[in-house]
């Protein structure tokens, strides 16, 4: 019997709930928990491995149980930022929310496969191994060599960027906070170690669910263009951030205050990811 338990750290309850709810639909649907495994076998994930930064590469679980720290799920989930923009009518782009991306990695992954089992999409290689041919689908999976490094750019400067808008962001329950003067406090508030970022491990002030970050992060699609047949940038994304994120939280505060400072509040509602895509549109 295997015991699901979160580890410490806002991150570490984020993947419990994620598993959860894993485990919740394979028991309703019958399906099992093995769907990144064939998928990897099948070759789904070598466009995003070719795409990726080197220095994450060897640090993903590609398959189910296989080790590693970061979930290849978690970059599928991401991958849909870009993949959201082809307009074409191809199969799994509909079945996609943005939602999911933080409620459901689980549904993200599913809707990938289904889009890169289509014959639109890929072909046969080598058994049942499938080579992606759709350079609109390629191209779009070549933006996670960005995406990564501009989620951890959300999630360090969020909270100062918050805290601007108004203040207090340290005062919110689901937020630790690593202050070295105080680490062997017995203040459960202060953290004993700094925390550090998803992807690239650069340290950082504070520790907190990133269903306050993940709104931010699913309008980076609105900095993106569908042209030609290839997903490319409209506007140098980290440039964008820097300018605009002040702007944007002074707007988008007032949604965390709503939903009483809960992040699986906002982050499960669809309006939170509305509101910033529709904010960064008006600013690109």
């Amino acid at each position: 019997m295997e015991i699901i338990y979160p580890r410490d750290g806002a991150q570490g309850r984020d993947e419990f709930q994620d598993a959860i709810l894993d485990v919740a639909r394979a028991r309703n649907n019958n399906a099992q928990l093995t769907e990144e495994t064939k998928a990897n076998k099948s070759g789904f994930y070598d466009a995003i491995r070719e795409a990726l930064d080197k220095k994450l590469v060897e640090q993903i679980e590609w398959k189910t149980n296989d080790g590693g720290r970061i979930k290849v799920r978690d970059l599928v989930a991401l991958s849909w930022i870009a993949l959201s923009k082809l307009d074409e009518d191809l199969p799994g782009i509909k079945d996609f929310n943005p939602v999911a991306m933080y409620r459901n990695k689980g549904l993200c992954v599913a809707a990938f496969n289904k889009l890169m089992e289509s014959d639109k999409v890929s072909e046969k290689s080598k058994g049942d191994i499938r080579e992606l041919v759709h350079p609109g689908v390629r191209s779009a999976i070549s933006m996670m060599r960005d995406i990564p490094r501009l989620f951890d750019l959300f999630y360090t400067e969020f909270p100062e960027a918050y805290n601007r808008a108004s203040s207090g962001f340290g005062r919110i329950n689901s937020v630790f906070i690593w202050e070295p003067t105080k680490a062997d406090s017995r203040d459960p508030k202060y953290l004993s170690s700094p925390p550090h970022t998803k992807f690239y491990k650069t340290e950082c002030r504070y520790d907190f669910p990133d269903g306050f970050v993940m709104p931010l992060v699913w309008a980076m699609s609105e900095l993106m263009q569908y042209k030609d047949g290839k997903v490319t940038w409209k506007v140098d994304p980290e440039k964008f951030i820097r300018k605009n994120l002040d702007k944007t939280l002074r707007v988008y505060y007032g949604i965390i205050q709503m939903a009483n400072y809960d992040p699986q509040k906002v982050g499960k509602t669809l309006a939170s990811y509305n509101l910033v895509a529709n904010d960064f549109h008006s600013r690109v």
